[in-house]
Parts: C-alpha cells; sequence; structure tokens
C-alpha cells in the first residue's frame, strides 16, 4: 500500500516562556477611585436624608 518512512528529528530546545497579561495597575486604581466616589456619594445623599428627617 504505501511506503513507510521513518523521520528523524532533531533534539530542539524548548524555551517555554510564562506568558504574563497586560499591567492593569493603572486600571485598578481607577476602579478603585470610581468604587471609592460611587460609596461616598452614597454616604452623602444618606447624610443628607437624615439631615432631613
Amino acid at each position: 500500500m504505501g511506503v513507510l518512512e521513518e523521520k528523524k528529528e532533531t533534539a530542539r530546545k524548548v524555551v517555554t516562556t510564562k506568558e504574563e497579561g497586560p499591567n492593569l495597575k493603572g486600571t485598578m486604581i481607577a476602579v478603585m477611585l470610581l468604587g471609592g466616589f460611587i460609596v461616598l456619594s452614597w454616604f452623602g445623599v444618606y447624610w443628607l436624608y437624615l439631615v432631613r428627617l
């Protein structure tokens, strides 16, 4: 049927590097600032509610 060919592969050194994602430090800071603003806004509205009772 078919001719069986044996292929020799040369030994290669495979260097695996750990793929790191993009630096998200700035994103973390922006999310924390936005979250802090939202929390402060809620406390401000709650304080305003208590004052006007």
